[in-house]
This record gives structure tokens, sequence and C-alpha cells, in this order.
């Protein structure tokens, strides 16, 4: 921010002028993202829900400009595709294909709900189920599983959360503000199952979370803060501790 303020002109006369620089800013991260909370490099909805924008014209000629508010996941693109082509994973049938081990593939294809319409369009759950695997994701100590309409929330404390696993109910609390992991103890305790199963089938590196790198930013309080600060609490660690020598 010093160095734009010093050498650009952002004058609302001079917008769009060579010497302008508008940009979005840090600070409008939580608002870009609204109603759902924080942002990207989190695992709660405002940093792992986005739009997905489909035309394939024998399911959406019909419907244009509809919103569907079901939950899908990249992870769908790849079995969706194999079952419009009439193509089937190597590891339906097999654990090698050409000589190579070949991994299960994950996630759902779409053709079931576009084509047979057995559920609500517009439930959250339409696509995947709460019969369905679980979707999980984690990153930086922060971890989030979902199962249907169900999700479980893992925050450290030096990131905006309790250190403990909470539990929402997406259908009826889309913004993750009513924590029922204690009203509901016998579904948290499903879904860390599953979060266990998860953790087994990927790979995943679990374990304590830590605080990384000797990064001296409060992490708790970086939304408003100096602004450079704003910006380096962005960055991977390694990256902030450059920067911060410059």
């Amino acid at each position: 921010m010093q160095i734009v303020r010093k050498y650009h002109n952002n004058s609302l006369e001079n917008i769009g002028e060579f010497d302008s620089y508008v940009w979005y800013g840090p600070r409008w991260a939580q608002a870009s993202t609204a109603p759902s909370r924080l942002y990207k490099m989190f695992s709660t909805e405002g940093g792992i829900r986005v739009p997905f924008v489909l035309n394939y014209a024998p399911w959406t000629k019909s419907k244009g400009g509809s919103v569907l508010k079901t939950f899908a996941t990249v992870m769908d693109l790849a079995p969706t595709i194999l079952q419009l082509a009439n193509i089937q994973h190597p590891t339906l049938t097999q654990t090698q294909f050409r000589g190579r081990d070949v991994e299960p593939i994950r996630g759902k294809s779409w053709v079931e709900f576009f084509e047979n319409g057995i559920r609500e369009p517009d439930s959250i759950d339409a696509i995947h189920t709460s019969d369905d695997p679980a979707v999980g994701w984690e990153l930086f100590g922060r971890a989030a599983l979902r199962k249907g309409k169900w999700k479980i929330l893992f925050m450290p404390t030096w990131s905006h959360g309790s250190n403990n696993w909470e539990l929402f109910d997406l259908d009826a609390d889309p913004g993750e503000t009513n924590n029922l992991a204690e009203k509901e103890p016998e579904k948290l305790a499903e879904l860390i199952g599953h979060w266990d199963t998860y953790v087994k089938e990927t790979g995943v590196v679990w374990g304590p979370p830590l605080k990384p790198g000797p990064v001296d930013v409060d992490m708790t309080t970086v939304i408003g803060g100096d602004p450079l600060d704003d910006t380096r609490a962005w960055m991977p660690p390694t990256r902030a501790q450059s920067k911060r020598r410059v």
C-alpha cells in the first residue's frame, strides 16, 4: 500500500489512467464471500464455496439462467465426463492401466442428477447425499468434512478457531454461526469417524496443528490492522519472511 500511495494517483478523477492502480484489497476478502465465513486458505464456507457455471445443452438448454444450490465438487467433473463419454474408469475392474498403478477416482457423476431428477434439484444434498462418501478438505492445519447437509470444521486457535471439531447443519445454517457439537454429539462422532477414513484413504498428514513458521504477525487481528501485515498474512511463511527482510 505504501508503494501504491507513493507512485500512483488513485484520485477519482484519475482512475483508469496509466498511473492509477485500483485493486480489490485484502480487507475486502470477508465482504466478497458474504454471507459465508472467512475467505480463501480457510476450510470454512468462505474458503471453499465458489460458484460454478455449467453450459451443456442437453442439460441446460431448457434451464438457462437457473441457479442450483446443491453441493458439488470439482472432483465430480472427471466421473461426469467419463460417464458421458461411456468410458469406464480402470479401477472399477482392475488396479492397473497400461502397466501403471491407478488410484480409485473420487467424486460423483452428475449424470443421474441432471437426467433422472430423482431428488429435489434445489436441495443442498441433491447430488452428494448422506449415503455417499464424505468430502473432505485440509490446509495449514485447518480441516473440514461434509456428508449430506452436515459439516464438521476444525480451526486452530491461532486461526480464528476453537481447536476443536465443530458441527454445522449447512441446510439451516450456511453461514456456520451455530455450532451443534454439544447438541448433536452422535452426529459429530459419526463425521469424525468419516474424517479418520478420509485421512487413511487420501494419505493426509494430520496431527496437532502447528502455527506455520516464525512469522511475527498476529493472525487473529490481521484484517483491519497494518496494511503490509494484512498482505503478508496471506502469504506462505517463507514468502512472508523474505518480504519482511526487504
